[in-house]
């Protein structure tokens, strides 16, 4: 007798409905920006804001799940992808706001220094948590703070 076999459709490693529900709220809002970003769709000031609000509830989230309390394998993949998108979309809106005409970014509620800071901010963090330092620059650095 033939039985049909039962395939299913994978899913992206971090869909939507994968999502921690502290992580979903930023996933959503940081696939947004990455469709607008992509498709520049709406205007400056509307991309910006909802990258301001996805780093605001990242930096919430963040501190939940991963400040407060030891965090969990799967806390640690998630934030990291959505650190690394914040990061690119940050990247990103500098250059679409050295390149913008239509405003005075001053208009805009946000300077680029602004915009600068938050995303260095980023890398920042990102540095913090995801890369490995040396015996020695730990050694050197040990020793400028105790100086």
């Amino acid at each position: 007798m033939f039985r049909p076999v039962k395939t299913e459709l994978a899913q992206p490693h971090f869909d939507f409905n994968l999502a921690p529900p502290d992580w979903l709220a930023v996933r959503m809002l940081v696939a947004e920006i990455e469709q607008e970003i992509s498709e520049r769709r709406r205007n400056l000031l509307y991309r910006l804001s909802l990258w301001l609000c996805a780093v605001k509830m990242f930096r919430r989230a963040e501190e939940k799940k991963l400040v407060l309390i030891d965090p969990q394998p799967r806390d640690l993949q998630f934030h990291r992808v959505l650190l690394t998108s914040l990061l690119a979309s940050g990247e990103s809106l500098l250059l679409d706001m050295h390149d913008h005409t239509e405003v005075d970014p001053k208009h805009l509620g946000l300077q680029v220094e602004d915009l600068r800071a938050l995303v260095e901010t980023l890398r920042m963090n990102y540095i913090e948590w995801y890369s490995d330092m040396t015996p020695a620059r730990r050694e050197a650095a040990l020793r400028e703070i105790s100086m």
